[in-house]
């Protein structure tokens, strides 16, 4: 019985599984092998160059392994499973508790155990006596350290932005629009991992209470009730971060701020990044923080991304005015990307509560806002998705243009932002 191979580095896994075939293929000696095919697969590549396709790889295993055998992992219980772990549950919270770890750490026994036993020590470090609900409480810790530890680079970057005044409702309302739209926020994630990452965010808001997609949370009290359900969450589960006690140190660091400010300039030509060598992504804006912003060398409001959405909107209404069709660029229909115009506050509100995305789904609310404009003397208003912790910018530069144009003027203006990673 040989276990743990997949322990080793891959190709030494490799390396004793072709031992055992060619020294130990002796009559009356059978060898059971636990490993994980795809560390075989690594293993191989490593070995023989990465053009060695999975099917070779899987050919090359069916040759030292005669009879395979994958456990059931599908056929496990999660209620059983669940009930060993966390008692007095009601049906409504063991459910959750089984989607957001199918969603997460997905059915693989080690891993849930290693959640529950995290999640255990999470529940009596935590101080709870001054929460009302304490289920409530403990399922809202269970559901971050299912985050935390499936998603560690997306939890991180939500902790580190939520400290100043960026909600956590925007931050995760923006992700999910991302991800859904398929931008190019956290492309490094795998096609697979990005649809259980929008699917966990979509228990997430229905859980948490800040996704009014059956038309149950619609007022502020349920946005700020949310929120602070979601901060009390990271707060308790903060304390298993192995990083997050050297990120207090990494923010006091001037060096390490200086290197992670970055500018962008948006006009009629394009966005690009000044003083350096990448290209604009809108992933470099998701959970980024606004320092400043220019609009031809003059300061404007930029104490948040929201503020800055309203003061370019007041500066461009008239073009709004006249051309209800400016957007990002992505699509010909009107979609939540473009700017719309209302003389008549009624209307406005009524296509802000029911504007969708591209494809009929709900928005968050809180998110798509009637920005009060006036254009020759006549007040309006412009409804437009401020996207939580970002700015339209592809919408922006098509303002822009359409100003350059509108107006007859060769050079256009230019929008200067400054932010930090």
């Amino acid at each position: 019985m040989i276990d743990d191979l997949d322990r080793l580095e891959p190709e030494r896994a490799v390396e004793i599984m072709e031992a055992l075939k060619t020294f130990l293929n002796v009559p009356n000696c059978i060898f059971i092998l636990a490993i994980d095919f795809n560390v075989v697969l690594r293993g191989v590549r490593k070995k023989y160059g990465d053009d060695f396709t999975e099917d070779k790889g899987r050919a090359f295993f069916d040759k030292i392994i005669q009879v395979p055998f994958n456990l059931p992992v599908g056929a496990y219980s999660l209620n059983n499973y669940v009930k060993r772990f966390v008692s007095n549950l009601s049906d409504a919270d063991q459910d959750f508790y089984m989607r957001i770890l199918q969603t997460t750490v997905g059915n693989n026994p080690r891993s849930i155990k290693r959640i529950f036993n995290t999640f255990n020590l999470t529940r009596s470090i935590s101080d709870s006596e001054s929460l009302q609900d304490a289920n409530k409480n403990e399922s809202d810790i269970f559901a971050m350290l299912c985050f935390q530890k499936r998603y560690p680079r997306v939890f991180e970057d939500l902790a580190i932005e939520t400290r100043g005044d960026q909600k956590a409702t925007d931050y995760l309302t923006t992700l999910e629009n991302d991800l859904a739209d398929d931008s190019d926020t956290w492309q490094d994630l795998s096609r697979n991992d990005r649809i259980s990452l929008t699917r966990m965010l979509v228990e997430f808001g229905e859980h948490f209470g800040y996704n009014d997609s059956g038309g149950k949370h619609d007022s502020e009290s349920d946005d700020d009730q949310a929120e602070e359900r979601l901060r009390q969450a990271l707060m308790n589960v903060a304390v298993t971060s192995i990083r997050s006690a050297s990120n207090d140190e990494q923010e006091e660091d001037p060096t390490r701020n200086a290197e992670d400010l970055r500018e962008l300039r948006v006009d009629a030509n394009g966005i690009t990044m000044i003083n350096s060598d990448g290209k604009y992504k809108k992933s470099l804006l998701a959970g980024a923080k606004l320092v400043g912003a220019t609009l031809d060398g003059i300061p404007i409001d930029s104490a948040n991304w929201s503020a800055l959405s309203n003061a370019i909107i007041k500066t461009y209404a008239s073009v709004i005015e006249r051309n209800d069709k400016i957007g990002d660029g992505t699509s010909g229909d009107i979609t939540h990307k473009h700017f719309r115009y209302f003389r008549d506050e009624h209307k406005a509100e009524s296509y802000r509560r029911n504007i969708t995305k591209g494809d009929g789904s709900p928005l968050k609310q809180s998110n798509i806002k009637a920005t009060e404009v006036m254009v020759d003397g006549v007040k309006g208003y412009v409804v437009a998705n401020h996207m939580g912790n970002a700015v339209n910018l592809e919408g922006v530069k098509n303002l822009i243009a359409a100003y350059a144009e509108m107006n007859e003027i060769a050079s256009s203006p230019v929008l200067v932002v400054k932010f930090q990673r």
